[in-house]
């Protein structure tokens, strides 16, 4: 079991890494107009690396709810929200300003490090500024890096918002309005306008852990994503209590599915082998 989720977690984590690098590789291309050769041709080869790893292993990459060819439907979802979120920020004009959390945040990106004399909890917020500064791998630097990731959080969390309906059982058809209602709300204006704030990071994390505590199997996946969340938000926290009222639910409702108080569910397996009943019950 623990192999099995280990796949389902590199299966995933491959979907996020090649949208969200897909989506900034586009911003830096068509809105910075970077001419970081060298760096988009490496952005481009880890794209096509997790591209190779979901293809190779799409047993488990889940979401059966898109039906036949997920696969191509996956990445169809993924253009279309890369494809909203570039049509809104050629739309409308940067006109961000450098205030009292911007600053905290670039000169973390400058710094390399988190500003110990910074003010919090700004300077707290690191994991997406040291993205952008230290560890990046973009073809864009200093603020248009920190743009880029803007964009591409912006672009996850359009891609993921209409797998998260489409798993709400909602209509692929009408899911694939989702991006439209996120990048035309508050939330996607503010972030056309503004795109030094971490918002937008926040927002792919915070639809991923949803998607990720709908299945009681991916509760170890679920902390591991909130750890990350948490170092580029204190507001992380937040998503403790509803895990615990999750659970809580989950345990009434196996109480009354109990022998006396309901139906039986009984989990079979083929003999020595986890690739059919442990890839459909791990994967989403």
């Amino acid at each position: 079991m623990p192999a099995v989720a280990a796949v389902v977690a590199a299966v995933h984590g491959a979907v996020v890494v090649a949208s969200w690098m897909f989506a900034t590789l586009v911003y830096a291309i068509a809105v910075a107009r970077s001419r970081q050769l060298g760096w988009a041709a490496l952005d481009a080869a880890v794209i096509a690396g997790c591209v190779w790893l979901v293809h190779a292993r799409r047993d488990a990459l889940g979401f059966r709810s898109l039906g036949a060819r997920r696969g191509a439907k996956l990445a169809a979802i993924v253009v279309l929200g890369t494809a909203c979120t570039l049509i809104v920020q050629l739309a409308i004009r940067d006109r961000n300003g450098v205030w009292l959390d911007e600053t905290n945040y670039l000169a973390t990106v400058r710094a390399g490090h988190i500003i110990r004399d910074g003010v919090l909890p700004f300077n707290l917020r690191w994991l997406m500024p040291m993205l952008a500064g230290r560890w990046n791998i973009l073809p864009v630097d200093d603020m248009d890096a920190v743009k880029a990731l803007n964009f591409g959080g912006f672009a996850v969390t359009a891609a993921f918002l209409v797998l998260l309906v489409v798993r709400l059982r909602v209509p692929l058809g009408l899911a694939l309005a989702a991006p439209v209602f996120l990048l035309c709300s508050y939330l996607g204006i503010y972030g056309a306008i503004n795109r030094l704030v971490i918002d937008a990071f926040n927002y792919a994390m915070y639809v991923l852990l949803f998607h990720l505590v709908l299945r009681r199997e991916h509760a170890v996946m679920f902390a591991a994503v909130l750890l990350v969340t948490a170092c580029n938000s204190e507001k992380a926290i937040c998503w403790i209590p509803v895990f615990a009222l999750v659970a809580i639910l989950r345990a009434s409702r196996a109480r009354r599915r109990a022998p006396g108080g309901g139906t039986r569910c009984i989990a079979t397996r083929r003999p020595g082998s986890w690739s059919g009943a442990a890839l459909r019950r791990w994967s989403t």
